[in-house]
């Protein structure tokens, strides 16, 4: 089976022949809702619990990359440092749900990829128009 992998649509697309359309984003079920288009997201391949996998062990694993990004952005930006700013803690919040956001995605994707081994894939998205998959 062949899937159409859509983070955002436009009216005047059509899907490839004999594939099936999943959502990567909200705006796309919603856009898929308004226009009456079937779809399935790709999180209904696996429970949201094995895409988060052990949230202690993940999150140690956060507090360490996130000292290793503190490190780095003192290194980058030493006026920061004499000032006493901590650029990746005053931060923390927003670059937290960005990792976070990117790890279940990406490994939301690779559990969909595994459990339905599809035979092409296509990509829409919001650098693509109708002529441009």
């Amino acid at each position: 089976m062949d899937y159409c992998l859509i983070e955002s649509w436009e009216e005047n697309c059509t899907l490839p022949e004999i594939s099936n359309a999943v959502a990567l984003a909200k705006e796309a079920v919603f856009q898929f809702e308004q226009y009456g288009i079937q779809y399935i997201t790709h999180e209904e391949c696996c429970p949201a619990w094995e895409i988060r996998c052990d949230t202690d062990k993940s999150l140690m694993k956060q507090f360490t990359w996130f000292d290793d990004f503190e490190r780095l952005q003192q290194q980058a930006f030493p006026d920061a440092v004499k000032m006493g700013i901590n650029l990746a803690t005053i931060y923390y919040y927003i670059t937290k749900c960005a990792a976070d956001h990117t790890f279940r995605t990406t490994r939301g994707l690779r559990e969909f990829m595994d459990s339905v081994i599809p035979g092409k894939i296509w990509y829409i998205g919001p650098k693509y128009s109708a002529d441009r998959i």
